[in-house]
C-alpha cells in the first residue's frame, strides 16, 4: 500500500501485515481501515476507479464520509448512482481539488501510469494525500494478472521511483496480506485453471464473481458479512419487509400490516436421523390466510446444509404463501417452485427475488383463503392455530 503525500517529508516507515480473514467483507473493511489510519484531511474525498461502490458504501454509511466516485464503467455508474453518490467517467470533468484520493487495485489496469499519475496529482490540493492500494512483487505476475487486465505489479522500488518521478513524496509505503503472496505463488508456479480455480480442481473453492453485479434496492451486505448470526431468523423477516416496500410498486409495509410474527426452526433427534427418519420439507408456511400473522417453521438441519443466498431463497418463499398468499411456480429457477433448490449466488437471487416481487414468474397463482373466512366465523383464538393453510406437504 502507497500514501503519497505532496509536499511532505519522506518517512520512509514500512510493515508487513497480514489479511488473516479470506472473506471479501474483511479484506475491504481492512482496505478502509488502512485508508482511515492515515491521519490527513479528509473533506473532499475521492474514489478513483470505484466499481460497484463496495468502498464507498462503507465510507458513507459507517464512516460519513461521501466521496466523488470516478469510474468508466457504465453500468457501474448506473449502479453508484442509484447509491446517490455524485460519479464521473473522468476525473478531469470535476472542478473540485481533492485533500484526499484513494484508489484500491486499479493503477495496474491503466497501462500509462505515470500519466495517470499526474493527472491524479493536479486534482489534489496543495498537501493533499493520495492513497494506493496495489498488488504486489513482479515475480507473482501470472496468465491470472492478464485475465484480469493487469499490465503490472508492483514493488517499493518500483513505487518508489515513480513518485519521484511524478514528483510525489512517499510519506507511507508498506506491504500487506502475506497470506496472500502464497496464493498468488501457487497460482504464478501452477497457473490458473479458469474453470476450477486454482492449479488443480481441489485446490481451493471460489464463489465466481459475477461479471456483471446486479442492482437490488437493498444491501445485503449484513448477510453476507461471515460474522451474520444466520440463526437470527427474525432478521430475515427485517430483510423480506424493507425489500417488499423498496422492490413493489405499491410499497407495503408488512411489518405494520402482520403484526404477529413467529418463526422457528423444528428439528429431528439424533436418533430419528440416525434412522433415516428425517423431516421430508425444509420449510413451511402456516398461516398464509391471516393476514395479521406470519407462521414459518424452518427444518434445523436443512437450514445449516445451504448457503446464505439460498436461505434467503427459502424464507422469501414462505414469506411468499404466507404474506403475499403465493402458490406455487412452474419454473425449478423461481422463488416459488416447489422443489426450488434456490439461487446459490447472490446474481441468481436477486434476478429470482425481482421476479418474485413483480409477479412476472412461471404459473402465477394465488392461494384460494376463502375457506379460511368461513372458519374463523366464531372461532375462539385458540383455535385459529389449527386452521391455517399449511403447505409444508407440498415443498422441500
Amino acid at each position: 500500500m502507497s500514501h503519497f503525500k505532496k509536499n511532505s517529508k519522506y518517512i520512509g516507515g514500512e510493515c508487513l501485515e497480514r489479511l488473516i480473514d479470506p472473506y471479501l467483507k474483511n479484506y475491504h473493511n481492512h482496505i478502509i481501515d488502512l485508508i482511515l489510519s492515515i491521519n490527513v484531511k479528509k473533506n473532499k474525498v475521492c474514489d478513483f476507479g470505484a466499481g460497484c461502490g463496495t468502498l464507498a458504501k462503507i465510507l458513507k454509511n459507517e464512516k460519513n464520509i461521501n466521496p466523488v466516485c470516478v469510474e468508466i464503467d457504465q453500468y457501474f455508474i448506473s449502479v453508484l448512482k442509484k447509491y446517490n453518490f455524485e460519479v464521473v467517467d473522468d476525473i478531469n470533468k470535476t472542478k473540485i481539488q481533492f485533500d484526499f484520493i484513494y484508489s484500491s487495485n486499479v493503477l495496474e489496469h491503466i497501462e500509462d501510469h505515470k500519466k495517470m499519475l499526474n493527472i491524479l496529482k493536479t486534482k489534489l490540493v496543495q498537501d493533499g494525500t493520495l492513497v494506493l492500494y496495489l498488488p504486489a512483487f513482479d515475480l507473482l505476475f501470472s496468465d491470472l494478472d492478464e485475465k484480469v487486465g493487469h499490465f503490472r505489479r508492483y514493488s517499493k522500488n518500483m513505487i518508489l521511483k515513480l513518485a519521484d518521478e511524478v514528483g510525489f513524496k512517499i510519506d507511507k509505503i508498506f506491504y500487506v496480506d502475506s497470506i496472500g503472496f502464497f496464493g498468488a505463488l501457487i497460482i504464478r508456479i501452477f497457473g490458473w485453471n479458469e474453470k476450477n480455480g486454482l492449479g488443480s480442481k481441489n485446490s481451493l473453492v471460489y464463489e465466481e464473481i459475477p461479471v456483471e453485479i446486479l442492482y437490488s434496492c437493498i444491501d445485503y451486505d449484513k448477510v453476507a458479512d461471515p460474522n451474520f448470526d444466520s440463526n437470527d431468523l427474525y432478521a430475515f423477516w427485517d430483510i423480506f419487509v424493507a425489500d417488499a416496500k423498496c422492490s413493489m410498486s405499491s410499497s407495503p409495509e408488512y411489518d405494520k400490516l402482520n403484526t404477529d410474527v413467529y418463526i422457528f426452526y423444528e428439528y429431528e433427534s439424533d436418533a430419528l436421523f440416525a434412522s433415516g427418519e428425517v423431516l421430508d420439507y425444509g420449510a413451511y408456511a402456516a398461516s398464509s390466510c391471516d393476514d395479521s400473522r406470519v407462521r414459518v417453521g424452518i427444518a434445523f438441519r436443512y437450514w445449516n446444509d445451504i448457503n446464505i443466498w439460498q436461505k434467503l431463497g427459502l424464507m422469501y418463499h414462505e414469506f411468499g404463501h404466507d404474506v403475499l398468499r403465493y402458490g406455487h411456480s412452474s419454473n425449478p429457477e423461481d422463488i416459488m417452485h416447489a422443489s426450488s433448490p434456490f439461487a446459490s449466488t447472490y446474481n441468481g437471487f436477486i434476478e429470482s427475488k425481482n421476479r418474485f416481487f413483480d409477479k412476472k414468474f412461471d404459473g402465477l397463482r394465488y392461494l384460494d383463503c376463502s375457506w379460511y373466512e368461513d372458519y374463523t366465523v366464531g372461532a375462539s383464538e385458540p383455535n385459529l392455530p389449527h386452521i391455517f393453510h399449511d403447505c409444508s406437504k407440498d415443498h422441500n
